[in-house]
């Protein structure tokens, strides 16, 4: 496979196959390129999405501790699924260096996690997000 390379569309048994440019298998979309932007982009709008069904919940008196384990148990398996192929670490503890990754996608998934930790403790939207991550163990 080459990236720079268009793929030609197939002819089998007289039918002609014209290849996609994003397939989504076990999950994971895939472009040609090998690429992991429309996956990213999927997975942490899907991520935010259930962050927003959750503050819906919270809204109606479900309990606190109720909304965390959701958050666990919905929340990040759906956001990060498949993260170990997707995700590349933007810190280096061996070194102590930050290293060039996936730094955007880090941003979108923080800010995902900071709106959960805000819907799960109740508190006002310009709390500090480190201190609410600490409360709420996320």
């Amino acid at each position: 496979l080459n990236r720079l390379k268009e793929c030609p569309p197939m002819l089998i048994r007289g039918a002609t196959i014209i290849p996609s440019p994003t397939h989504k298998f076990l999950g994971v979309i895939l472009n040609q390129e090998f690429r992991w932007h429309k996956h990213t982009t999927y997975a942490t709008a899907k991520g935010a999405h259930y962050a927003m069904l959750l503050h819906c919940l919270s809204k109606s008196g479900v309990p606190m501790k109720l909304i965390h384990q959701l958050y666990q148990t919905v929340v990040i398996p759906h956001t990060l699924y498949a993260a170990s192929i997707w995700l590349h670490p933007t810190y280096n503890e061996e070194s102590n260096t930050t290293i060039h990754g996936s730094i955007s996608t880090a941003k979108r998934v923080s800010q995902t996690q900071c709106a959960a930790a805000i819907t799960i403790m109740g508190a006002m939207r310009s709390s500090p997000s480190d201190s609410l991550e600490i409360h709420t163990n996320i």
